[in-house]
């Protein structure tokens, strides 16, 4: 299966004498086993409590490619950075462009906007790190957040 998805991904993202290429990152969201929906869907917790879940979003930033001999290539900061948001089917991907041709086994990211951008000059969030942009993900003072105790990640290389 990672034979046929490495020869896939270089035939798709790479032409024969290219040496970069665009990468497409797909999330999908889940509750335990379930897909995760929005409002109509009531799960149970651990203590066997019922919830839904009205809202879920979040930032994918940092994103670093690992290749088949250890080798890593760290996406460039300013274009690492997403919003995931399961209410919009757009935000499900992240394109990775101008990817060096290679086998890639494994992807490392973080889950929230590091610190250093984080505490930035607000001119250096610009896409969807922008405030100013209507629905981005923005928490001040007086305002919760409750953030995941786990969080688990797939990287589904092929179905």
């Amino acid at each position: 299966m990672k034979n046929l998805f490495f020869i896939l991904f270089n035939m798709v993202c790479f032409g024969a004498f290219a040496q970069t290429g665009a990468l497409t990152i797909q999330f999908d969201n889940v509750v335990g086993n379930e897909d995760l929906v929005l409002h109509k869907k009531t799960y149970k917790n651990a203590l066997e409590e019922e919830f839904t879940i009205s809202l879920f979003q979040y930032y994918v930033s940092n994103l670093c490619l690992i290749k088949a001999d250890g080798s890593e290539y760290v996406v460039p900061q300013e274009d690492s950075y997403f919003l995931i948001r399961e209410h919009d089917a757009k935000t499900h991907t992240a394109t990775l462009n101008n990817v060096p041709k290679g086998k890639y086994s494994a992807i490392r990211f973080t889950i929230g906007v590091d610190s250093v951008r984080n505490t930035a000059d607000v001119s250096a969030r610009t896409g969807c790190l922008d405030v100013g942009e209507k629905g981005r993900i923005c928490i001040g003072h007086g305002i919760r957040a409750i953030f995941l105790s786990k969080w688990k990640a797939i990287l589904r290389l092929l179905h």
